[in-house]
């Protein structure tokens, strides 16, 4: 053990089983909100850009007839938009559901090493949130350690894995024998929302639903094949940059705020 060394020994990911193609996206946001020429020629501009094929999603109403929706009100508008509380709801589920799959399918995927040995938990996310979290659901679904020492971070957004890995680091770091499993889990798709402005249809339009989960170590014999090593991190805070890119928790869910955007994917003349 060279106890410099820090280790991502194997990485897994679970997503939910529903998915859209982003053709199936669009055709679908024309249909519900767009109502004019500028919107409409927005939208299929964002959407064929986006160089997405496809995104999974926890709801599954979208290719239903309105009559069978589960989430939304049964009608084509799907109005009134579900409350905060309601999507909050299906987070708790869902996130309790794929992180222990997430957790699981990376143990599966490392055979020779003993889940006894997880001394650590970190748990990520910024699309919900429940106390007790699901990062005690992780624990007592794959019986884990009931010792093990478990941190949450929440609402750091799309760079959140990073000083997840760091915090991960620096424990191995401190404590060489650590284990560290770390899961990022972001339901996104509970957050569509029908306000026509720039950065919540960018975001309706790129974000969607996933689980990773990552073992931390800094034991090379933790496992076999190629790892990752993690070395050094860096983060600084940019002056008036606060505006850029947010959330923020409104009556039907969380509102974001995405300034900054890929150059060239949006004309500012087709903005609605």
């Amino acid at each position: 053990m060279n106890p410099q060394e820090v280790y991502i020994h194997h990485i897994a990911t679970v997503v939910p089983e529903k998915f859209y193609t982003q053709e199936f996206s669009l055709a679908f946001l024309l249909k519900l909100m767009g109502s004019t020429p500028r919107k409409r020629e927005f939208l299929t501009k964002l959407y064929q850009d986006s160089a997405i094929h496809k995104r999974h999603t926890v709801i599954t109403d979208y290719d239903k007839d309105p009559s069978e929706y589960q989430f939304y009100p049964k009608n084509p508008a799907m109005l009134p938009e579900p409350s905060s509380e309601a999507r909050n709801e299906i987070f708790i589920r869902e996130a309790n559901r794929l992180s222990a799959a997430a957790a699981a399918k990376l143990l599966d995927e490392l055979p020779g090493f003993d889940k006894e040995r997880i001394t650590h938990l970190i748990t990520v996310t910024c699309t919900g949130f429940s106390a007790p979290g699901f990062d005690l659901h992780i624990v007592k679904e794959l019986n884990l350690s009931p010792d093990i020492n478990r941190y949450h971070l929440g609402f750091m957004g799309c760079f959140a894995a990073f000083p997840a890995m760091k915090l991960a680091r620096d424990i191995c770091l401190a404590h060489p024998d650590a284990k560290v499993l770390v899961i990022n889990t972001e339901l996104c798709t509970l957050h569509f929302q029908q306000k026509f402005n720039l950065e919540i249809v960018v975001s309706n339009a790129l974000f969607a639903d996933g689980v990773s989960a990552a073992l931390i170590s800094a034991d090379i014999e933790d496992s076999r094949g190629p790892r990752i090593i993690l070395r050094d991190f860096y983060s600084r805070y940019l002056a008036n940059s606060a505006d850029k890119m947010a959330w923020s928790l409104g009556q039907h869910g969380f509102d974001m705020r995405l300034s900054a955007y890929v150059p060239g994917l949006i004309n500012e003349n087709i903005v609605p």
